[in-house]
């Protein structure tokens, strides 16, 4: 007992040196796991995006996204007629976040790809009818073997959240050309959705309107496809 006394009596001043020596370098070792432990756990963290349909469940959460991208959007209710006419034609942008092994999922953007019947197309055609307008009796229940398809809205929040929307939408417009498409009209009302359709091939469809190039009715023919 004498001994151990005589070991931590830290008011013996030939011992002070040896116990504060010994304390810096304990903190210092600690600070070096904890670094580690810290650096281990973020070497761990993931952010991703991945395109995934839209499922009835989303309903408010593709409305809201609507609303804070778009400079008008249709009611909650043409949203669902549209789905429920073909569960394939709205697309969600999901932002992924993992740390610690949880994983944290957001709806991010979207995309809509709506296949036309045929009185639809005659009404796209002469523009008689803007893609706010659609309702269930536009659209056709079948995508993949639609000859025309109507490019509806695309918006993300963040520059990699609208390359994903853009480059998902991009693939499944060379998709569509290598089945039964043969026409795609769009009318962009914001400039990113404009700028897409640009680099994508699209081409104003009266070339002789002179107004703002956004709200224009735009096409893009099987024969004339161009993408970058």
């Amino acid at each position: 007992m004498q001994i151990l006394g005589w070991v931590f009596d830290i008011s013996d001043s030939k011992l002070k040196p040896y116990v504060l020596t010994s304390s810096i370098i304990f903190f210092i070792f600690s600070f070096i796991w904890i670094f580690k432990k810290i650096r281990l756990s973020l070497s761990k963290y993931t952010h991703d995006f991945d395109i995934v349909y839209f499922k009835r469940s989303d309903l408010d959460g593709l409305y809201k996204l609507s609303k804070e991208l778009l400079p008008s959007v249709p009611t909650k209710r043409q949203i669902k007629n549209v789905f429920n006419a073909n569960k394939k034609v709205f697309k969600m942008v999901v932002e992924k976040r993992k740390l610690f092994g949880h994983e944290i999922k957001k709806y991010v953007g979207f995309y809509s790809i709506l296949p036309m019947t045929g009185e639809a197309r005659s009404l796209l055609e002469v523009e008689q009818i803007r893609g706010i307008d659609f309702d269930s009796n536009h659209i056709e229940p079948i995508s993949g073997s639609c000859e025309c398809i109507y490019l509806g809205a695309i918006g993300a929040h963040g520059t990699r959240a609208k390359a994903h929307a853009v480059g998902s939408l991009k693939e499944k417009i060379h998709l569509l050309f290598e089945s039964e498409t043969q026409i795609i009209f769009t009318r962009p009302t914001t400039k990113d959705g404009l700028r897409s359709a640009k680099n994508f091939g699209f081409v104003p469809v009266n070339e002789n309107v002179r107004e703002n190039e956004l709200e224009r009715l735009y096409v893009l023919r099987k024969d004339d496809i161009h993408i970058d």
